[in-house]
């Protein structure tokens, strides 16, 4: 089976199942997961490994514009207001799933490298189906803003908690010693070469993107940044929402106003 059937196959019955769940009063985000479920390897078996590799470009693609709209929103006025919440909601969240994931796996393997390795795994967000809830209901407010920016810095902070685990761990097993610098500085440095490259991107777009005129156009400069950025990423083994998070709030900080009326055109096309 071709790609292009899979991918039709999967935004067919995705659009499909998620408005029967959205009628019964249920995120239609928990329909795209049942769906493919469905059709997956676990049941039919319509997505084998080759045909989900295949699409893979259209995930990362996706990925990319999800984080490239959640960077829209981190604004240093959003900071500004409501920083303390969104820090103290980021590590209470992150820091505390990872030592209770941590303590749990291992009192109960009695292994100490698996529990930091589950408990680095527990503390990331999935963006995606967040902010496709938020998306779904329009939700507005203080408590939809923190929630925004809280999932958009746990990327980063779950890069760090999976970087001292994978060192601590591997120190664990081969009886090296440990190393600061390995679990905490590489991490750290493959952050700011995601967020510098969004950084750069931005400025390149800001220069080309918001002196044309007509929006259609404007929007597909925009687009391609993202999926330059989003490719840049794999190449260099970034994190590819991390930086396309940069890009979008690069945008959004430096012409707050002028890119407004942007983001929402692709917050309204990507809902």
């Amino acid at each position: 089976m071709n790609a292009l059937l899979l991918i039709g196959l999967a935004i067919f019955f995705g659009t499909v199942t998620g408005k029967v769940f959205q009628r019964m009063k249920i995120p239609q985000v928990v329909g795209y997961i049942l769906i493919g479920l469905v059709i997956g390897k676990s049941f039919l078996h319509l997505f084998e490994q080759p045909a989900i590799d295949s699409m893979m470009p259209l995930v990362n693609f996706t990925l990319g514009i999800i984080g490239f709209i959640i960077g829209a929103e981190l604004k240093r006025s959003v900071f500004a207001k409501y920083g303390w919440s969104i820090y103290s909601v980021l590590l209470g969240e992150g820091l505390l799933t990872f030592v209770l994931v941590t303590t749990a796996v291992t009192l109960i393997t009695q292994k100490l490298y698996l529990g930091l390795l589950f408990g680095a795994i527990a503390s990331a967000t999935d963006p995606a189906s967040t902010i496709s809830v938020l998306w779904e209901y329009r939700a507005k407010g203080p408590l939809t803003t923190t929630l925004t920016s809280v999932v958009a810095l746990d990327d980063g902070l779950a890069i760090i908690l999976y970087g001292f685990a994978n060192v601590f761990a591997k120190a664990l097993l081969t009886k090296e010693s440990f190393s600061l610098l390995h679990s905490v500085g590489l991490p750290l440095f493959e952050i700011c070469q995601a967020l510098l490259l969004g950084f750069f991107v931005g400025l390149l777009v800001l220069k080309v993107a918001f002196r044309i005129k007509e929006r259609e156009l404007a929007m597909a400069v925009v687009t391609g940044a993202v999926a330059i950025v989003a490719g840049i990423s794999l190449w260099l083994h970034l994190d590819l929402i991390l930086s396309c998070m940069a890009l979008g709030a690069t945008i959004a900080n430096v012409l707050p106003k002028k890119s407004e009326p942007l983001f929402k055109a692709f917050r309204e096309n990507s809902a």
